[in-house]
């Protein structure tokens, strides 16, 4: 709880607008649907917070922090939010939610550089992205996180890691409003050069902003970031039926397929997994179940039925990969494509069906075919 003076002194800051201590709203803030959630309870809920408080600039940041100095209370930033570590973890905290500052700042093409600020999701930058011929990291927690979060205070692995490594490597600069109040922007930045690196002159902060798993909003609030891109050979627009949220891809656009991979044994999989990042060929690499990757370009979802009765992504998915191959050219893709057959044939993989060529295919019919395929090649009985 805070009192009346404090939730004014909050309000002069952003507006009574902005402002709750209702406990409806603060009950929405500490509640999760996982009750694993990374609670130390296990439970659904974590500690109500005091207040919640939606800044909307750098300034107002500066100024919730400095009067939290002032009194007993502490902050938490929120953007998107992720589990339990997104919440107070004790009483008298305030939740700072960063919805109002997401403003995509500037996207620079040349250099391949966005500037964001919290609440600006990867599906929001991602889109805009595409028209300009260029792609951002996006870590597995999928299309909704903040790209900010992910490459300042929380883990940064994506099936699109092959091609744009590690989101913590992707960071190009940060503004910074320290525990103090303070704002400090590292880089080329803090210098007025542009956000073109993190690192320097003199030794790196980022190791202390993140390190490798990020301190998930406890060192401070970080404002604006700058993220490297990565271009993009796939169309600007996919081509989709259906409507919102259950959308299908009609067909893979050219130069691109979806592979499901199975291989006789682990260290089958992993020896092909060092051959292909040394040939430098995949767009993205992910362990979903390839069922679930054909399911979702086929147009008959009933095949969700018949493939969890059967067993096989139980029997067959414990050495299977995904991947997604993109060509800048038709020459290049196809090299691509043999490179990958070529790994397979040296590592005894199998490349299922789930993509022919450079178009999908629905596998109502191919399933029983697919079956003998598999025991023909694979160790295992299915």
């Amino acid at each position: 709880m805070i009192s009346d003076q404090e939730k004014k002194a909050l309000e002069d800051i952003v507006g009574e607008r902005w402002v709750s201590a209702d406990p409806c709203t603060l009950d929405a803030y500490s509640f999760y649907m996982n009750p694993e959630a990374l609670n130390k309870e296990g439970g659904r809920f974590t500690p109500r917070p005091a207040a919640v408080v939606l800044p909307a600039t750098t300034r107002e940041v500066q100024e919730i922090v400095r009067f939290c100095n002032r009194t007993d209370l502490m902050v938490k930033p929120f953007s998107t939010g992720f589990c339990a570590m997104g919440s107070p973890s004790r009483d008298r905290v305030i939740t700072l939610d960063l919805k109002r500052m997401n403003r995509i700042i500037e996207i620079d093409v040349r250099n391949q550089i966005a500037v964001v600020e919290p609440y600006v999701r990867a599906i929001d930058l991602q889109t805009r992205l595409f028209k300009h011929g260029l792609n951002c990291h996006v870590v597995s927690a999928g299309g909704h996180h903040s790209v900010l979060a992910s490459a300042t205070s929380a883990w940064g692995t994506g099936v699109n890691g092959p091609t744009m490594g590690y989101s913590g490597r992707n960071l190009l600069g940060v503004e910074w409003v320290l525990p103090t109040g303070e704002v400090l922007t590292l880089g080329s930045a803090g210098n007025g050069a542009g956000w073109f690196t993190a690192d320097g002159p003199g030794p790196s902060l980022r190791g202390i902003l993140r390190g490798y798993q990020g301190a998930f909003g406890g060192l401070g609030v970080f404002t604006k970031c700058a993220l490297k891109l990565y271009r993009w050979d796939g169309p600007a627009e996919f081509e989709v039926e259906g409507c919102s949220p259950s959308y299908s891809l009609k067909e893979v656009p050219p130069r691109m397929a979806l592979n499901a991979i199975a291989f006789p044994s682990s260290q089958a999989m992993r020896d092909a997994g060092y051959k292909l990042g040394e040939a430098d060929i995949e767009y993205a690499q992910f362990r979903t179940p390839m069922f679930f990757v054909a399911l979702g370009m086929s147009r008959n979802n009933r095949t969700l039925k018949q493939i969890l009765e059967s067993g096989v992504v139980q029997r067959i998915g414990r050495f299977v990969v995904n991947n997604a191959v993109i060509g800048y050219s038709d020459r290049e893709f196809k090299w691509k494509m043999r490179v990958l057959r070529q790994i397979l044939a040296e590592t005894g993989g199998v490349m299922l069906p789930v993509v022919a060529g450079l178009s999908t295919v629905n596998i109502m019919g191919p399933i029983r075919r697919l079956m003998k395929r598999v025991r023909a090649l694979l160790p295992v009985k299915v």
